[in-house]
């Protein structure tokens, strides 16, 4: 299903990021789109992603245009590939993000619909189209909703992920 992105809907989206709607979080490749907390926000209404998602969608954008991620092979590829968000600190209970059995699918929550709104501003701003820039012979469900689920830092007996990357805090 599409959500139809309102006028009231994104600002609602936008107010929820805490950033201005024009503030840039990076040019997204295959195409360089100038990606803006508008323009994720459009994507997120139309995914069913929840407002409250919005800082973890822009932080998700922000890190898209990290050289050493390679969004423009991802994008491009002829595998299945397809993005994956692993959270932790306190926004994975705020979100109700997966982090127990069933974590990569079935479990009801906003988890899809977040995934969604990252792979449509894929789509939608990076201007990924298969068959034209991306090359997927086969494709998977992931190449739709993408991956994500909360780290279970409760359980596990290391560090975050995000603190061995020497990323601090609520990542």
């Amino acid at each position: 299903p599409l959500i139809p992105p309102t006028e009231a809907r994104v600002r609602d989206h936008v107010a929820a990021s805490g950033r201005f709607p024009d503030a840039l979080l990076g040019m997204l490749p295959p195409r360089d789109g100038r990606c803006t907390v508008e323009k994720l926000a459009v994507n997120a209404v139309m995914a069913g992603a929840p407002a409250e998602a919005m800082p973890l969608l822009c932080a998700a954008v922000e890190a898209c245009v990290d050289p050493g991620l390679d969004l423009f092979s991802l994008n491009t590829t002829t595998s299945s590939v397809g993005p994956g968000l692993f959270v932790n600190g306190a926004i994975r209970h705020a979100l109700s993000l997966p982090m127990d059995a069933g974590c990569f699918g079935g479990v009801a929550g906003p988890a899809p619909a977040i995934g969604r709104a990252l792979r449509l501003t894929m789509r939608n701003v990076a201007g990924q189209k298969i068959g034209e820039n991306s090359k997927s012979v086969f494709g998977q469900p992931g190449r739709v909703t993408g991956i994500v689920v909360g780290e279970w830092e409760e359980r596990s007996p290391w560090a975050p992920l995000a603190e061995r990357r020497g990323v601090p805090g609520n990542a």
